[in-house]
């Protein structure tokens, strides 16, 4: 077996990449594209090494939604095989060996992870200044994210193979690793920019008691605009943003938008035909859950004062207003 081998035209999946703000609904909009049988999701891809390394030792056991380990989940073990067979490489007892994005102890333990925390943020700040305009280069470690998104496409491509579909979903959001896909994958590549209104991101935040209201509102506009920004730079043809709201409203007309842009067709699978397919990595909880009522949280018009309200628009008011909002 090679990696070659992986890349004819009938092997070759349609990557769909899910990006935004966390708790936009992501897990959502993934699970409701598994519900065609021509389509896996696979959850935040980039946490795969992170998901095997985690243990009863981290914070939280590292599983697939189907409640089994990585390496002991029918599908993804066959995935990983594939890895060991082509590359060497056993991720099983050496998960950050062989790596598909820049995502690694740092995620798990933070600056009490210097080496790895350091890492990520070099590499962060290094495509940030060069994804910014024309012309910035990465030096030095262009293989080395060239090789990320070889070793993204090629697990994207042994999971399509063993799921026997055309189009796999990753959810992972990131907007460097977006600009990374664009510019190195070589799979056909489907971008869902998928945005929720700041003043309802705010709310939930609050009732939640996740981040103060100023704090959610900075860092909705923080990271929209970085999508947005770095969208400019992707083929139109490429990408279209998808509301939070707008699944909410009317569910299946929006799913018939987004699956005429993907070019994969639409098969409207029970929520209990779903859920029974299912293997994602990472994610909130609702990935372990039953996917049946969808329904969008308005709890901000009757909680966000005035003051509020004010704040947010000051802070995020000019990206909200680009995004249709």
């Amino acid at each position: 077996m090679t990696y070659d081998s992986f890349q004819t035209p009938t092997d070759s999946p349609t990557m769909v990449y899910i990006v935004g703000r966390g708790h936009s609904g992501s897990t959502m909009l993934e699970l409701l594209l598994n519900r065609s049988r021509n389509i896996a999701a696979m959850g935040e891809i980039d946490m795969l090494a992170l998901q095997i390394y985690r243990d009863n030792k981290t914070r939280w056991v590292g599983r697939c939604s189907c409640g089994s380990r990585p390496f002991d989940c029918k599908y993804w073990r066959a995935v990983l095989r594939d890895v060991a067979s082509v590359y060497q490489k056993d991720i099983i007892a050496a998960p950050f060996s062989w790596r598909i994005s820049d995502v690694g102890l740092e995620e798990e333990f933070g600056i009490h992870a210097p080496l790895s925390w350091m890492t990520y943020k070099f590499h962060r700040v290094l495509r940030t200044y060069a994804y910014a305009g024309p012309g910035h280069s990465v030096g030095p470690f262009e293989r080395t994210y060239r090789n990320w998104i070889k070793n993204r496409d090629f697990v994207a491509t042994s999971y399509a193979n063993h799921r026997d579909v055309s189009g796999v979903v990753d959810a992972s959001k990131d907007p460097l690793q977006m600009r990374d896909i664009v510019k190195y994958s070589k799979l056909k590549t489907k971008i869902l920019f998928l945005t929720r209104d700041v003043r309802g991101l705010v709310w939930s935040a609050l009732r939640k008691k996740r981040l103060t209201a100023r704090q959610e509102a900075i860092s909705w506009a923080k990271l929209n605009r970085r999508t947005y920004n770095l969208l400019k730079g992707v083929d139109p043809d490429m990408w279209m943003q998808v509301k939070y709201e707008d699944i909410c409203a009317n569910t299946e007309d929006s799913l018939e938008q987004i699956h005429k842009f993907l070019e994969l067709p639409k098969q409207g699978l029970t929520p209990e035909e779903e859920l029974a397919r299912r293997h994602t990595i990472a994610g909130n909880r609702t990935r372990f859950r039953l996917l049946d009522e969808i329904k969008e949280d308005l709890g901000w018009r009757e909680n966000l004062s005035h003051e509020d309200l004010r704040m947010v628009n000051e802070i995020a008011g000019d990206i909200s207003s680009t995004l249709g909002y």
